[in-house]
């Protein structure tokens, strides 16, 4: 028998609209400290919900490509 209710499917980092700071970190392997000199430096920009900070994928790509220049 087969249940009615089903886990939703997990979304990949890509389909997501905003990413956590630690998400954030953990998709591009840097720490969550680097993240926080890089959006003071200004070169990383990100969204202040009260306390938590979101990043958008297409920013955080945005400044991999930066970085990788």
């Amino acid at each position: 028998m087969t249940s009615a209710l089903q886990r939703p499917v997990p979304l990949s980092l890509a389909d997501r609209m905003a990413l956590s700071k630690a998400e954030a970190a953990r998709s591009v392997s840097v720490s969550t400290r680097l993240l926080e000199l890089e959006v003071a430096a200004g070169r990383l920009r990100v969204a202040k919900v009260g306390r938590r900070w979101l990043v958008r994928p297409a920013d955080l790509s945005a400044w991999l490509d930066a970085r990788s220049r």
